[in-house]
């Protein structure tokens, strides 16, 4: 989080009504904020490469039922979910990403 405001502290720049409706503390909610911006300029990038489809990778670390679900899944570039997923609950925030499918 330093990378986006210069502090090690999110927690003045999230509102706390979502931060308790979505049970997530700062620094996850922080966290799943920076995976989504990375996710969406990867699939930016993919996109003007010419990509077409792409896989769905989790890590090897334990994930939450979502995560386990999207694991492995192709999609079509176009119609690929954000991530984290709507419904993600890994307590250490979301470890997936998108890879190139060939």
């Amino acid at each position: 989080m330093t990378l986006l405001w210069g502090v090690n502290d999110p927690g003045p720049w999230l509102a706390k009504p979502l931060l308790e409706e979505i049970a997530l503390g700062t620094d996850i909610a922080a966290m799943m904020m920076l995976s989504n911006a990375q996710h969406q300029q990867r699939i930016a990038s993919m996109k003007a490469a010419g990509i077409k489809k792409v896989k769905i990778l989790g890590s090897h670390l334990e994930v939450c039922a979502e995560c386990g679900r999207q694991e492995g899944k192709v999609y079509d570039i176009s119609k690929v979910p954000d991530i984290p997923f709507d419904d993600c609950t890994c307590e250490n925030g979301c470890s997936c990403t998108v890879v190139a499918k060939m």
